[in-house]
């Protein structure tokens, strides 16, 4: 993880974004923990932009993760679907979180990539 991340962050620090030291930190439950301070709608064209250049599985899944918000939609849409493409075939987890995000990102006219997709055995337990 330390290559991609350390890369990720930077970007997201060169360009100004708020809480790049909790990037990667999903809080549910703020009653135990404090919430991240990493402002993901701020450094979602960072994210966008290094996610095809990610080697590392854990740092996909996290780019992947901060993705998972209806306001990426549909913008993140491609991006994800790239990286579902690549990801899935070779890593199940990880193919899971980025679909897990690609489906977020999706809106109606995506719903035949979508079920071609899932209808792919190539994608293995990733089309979950």
């Amino acid at each position: 993880m330390g290559d991609d991340l350390h890369r990720v962050k930077e970007a997201l620090a060169a360009a100004g974004v708020d809480g790049v030291e909790d990037f990667g930190l999903f809080v549910s439950d703020t009653r135990h923990f404090a919430p991240s301070t990493f402002d993901e709608r701020a450094g979602m064209t960072v994210l966008l932009s290094v996610l095809p250049t990610l080697e590392d599985a854990r740092t996909v899944d996290a780019v992947a993760g901060h993705l998972r918000r209806p306001w990426a939609r549909p913008i993140a849409f491609e991006p994800l679907h790239e990286a579902f493409l690549k990801w899935a075939p070779v890593d199940a987890t990880t193919g899971w979180h980025v679909g897990d995000s690609l489906g977020t990102a999706a809106v109606a006219a995506h719903v035949p990539v979508l079920l071609l997709l899932a209808e792919n055995k190539r994608y293995g337990t990733a089309r979950q």
